[in-house]
């Protein structure tokens, strides 16, 4: 056997391609290799802690203020609310409804705080704190109820926020001057009349229903600017639609969009809306091609829009269309309720109702002296 030297014990033979393969091992230091994944290790949960860091300080800016009403509600009393649902509930609950309308003040103070899931909302019961709120110029942000009435009645003055918003206050708040209001006294007598004739014609009654039909002649006469039919009582859309906000609040769940939009109540919310849309495009046409009102005497909140829309571009039809259906809507529920509710304390209370009597004839007079 030939004998290999000293110097060939660390080499093996050159291959083919002229390549020199030692064959000693390296030794490999294990501390450092330790050392380098520990500060791998810890570079890494450092860049991760850091992000976390940050997106916890968006998050807590971004919702500042709902923890804030989360740590308000919490000190204030309120109904009884459950786990997740809070008190949603409630609003499927007429009697509950009813008597809390009649004793939330004595039973929780001025302040009330309820639940819906997870997002509480508080109710101002003083007038002086009402006052105070209202007259703030920076509260004028909408919460995230009003975005639920987008796909009911468009994207008006009660529903929107922002420059939108704005804009169309600016344009739409001279019109609201109480000499411009003063227009519509004429109309307000008329429907007025026709209410205290069928109110005669019975002794007892549920208000509500000639109330609607009251508020809601009065709206097609004032906003619209055309007189009611028995066909438009029974098939008119504002007379048809249905806010679903209540259904929604007392299914927590279905306040997500992304949910609701895929369950058969959001396809008949899009079909009111549309409904309510296109009846007013249609009067809105109408309006455009029958020109001016022929009467000085009165002019209609739809006659008013027009107005607007021709001298600002930025107002377009779907603005006058989106508006429209607010004040129709919104009028409803408001006025409808507060005029409801009137009637039934004037009634309750004797007192009131001769100090209500007498003020109305007196202002009666200066009304019909106006008119004259």
């Amino acid at each position: 056997m030939q004998n290999i030297n000293a110097e060939s014990k660390d080499e093996i033979l050159r291959p083919h391609f002229g390549a020199l393969v030692h064959s000693k091992p390296k030794c490999v230091d294990l501390d450092k290799v330790f050392t380098s994944k520990i500060m791998n290790r810890f570079l890494t949960d450092s860049i991760i802690n850091a992000a976390l860091f940050i997106i916890g300080i968006i998050v807590l800016i971004r919702l500042r203020n709902y923890f804030r009403a989360v740590l308000l509600a919490l000190t204030l009393p309120g109904p009884t609310a459950y786990p997740l649902i809070g008190n949603a509930l409630t609003v499927t609950n007429s009697e509950k409804l009813n008597y809390l309308g009649k004793n939330l003040y004595r039973l929780y103070g001025p302040i009330v705080r309820t639940w819906v899931s997870l997002v509480p909302f508080f109710f101002i019961l003083d007038p002086t704190h009402l006052q105070i709120i209202l007259s703030n110029g920076r509260l004028t942000k909408k919460n995230m109820l009003y975005t639920l009435l987008h796909n009911f009645i468009g994207e008006g003055l009660i529903t929107n926020n922002g420059g939108k918003w704005k804009l169309h206050r600016k344009l739409i708040q001279p019109y609201f001057h109480i000499n411009v209001l003063e227009n519509f006294v004429s109309v307000f007598v008329e429907t007025s009349d026709v209410l205290v004739k069928n109110l005669s014609k019975v002794d007892v009654v549920n208000v509500t229903s000639y109330i609607n039909n009251w508020v809601l002649d009065t709206l097609h006469r004032g906003v619209l600017g055309i007189p009611m039919t028995d066909e438009d009582f029974r098939n008119s859309p504002f007379r048809k639609g249905e806010v679903l906000v209540p259904y929604r609040i007392s299914r927590p769940w279905m306040l997500l969009d992304f949910i609701f939009k895929f369950t058969k109540s959001s396809v008949d919310e899009k079909k009111q809306r549309t409904n309510l849309h296109e009846f007013t495009k249609k009067v809105l046409d109408s309006r455009r091609e029958r020109g001016p009102t022929p009467s000085a005497n009165f002019i209609s909140l739809l006659d008013m829009f027009i107005t607007i829309a021709d001298s600002e571009p930025k107002f377009t039809d779907q603005d006058i269309i989106n508006e429209i259906c607010t004040f129709m809507l919104a009028g409803q529920d408001s006025v409808g309720a507060a005029t409801a509710f009137a009637y039934i304390f004037l009634q309750n209370m004797r007192t009131f109702k001769q100090k209500y009597t007498k003020s109305k004839l007196k202002y009666s007079k200066k009304i019909q002296e106006k008119l004259l």
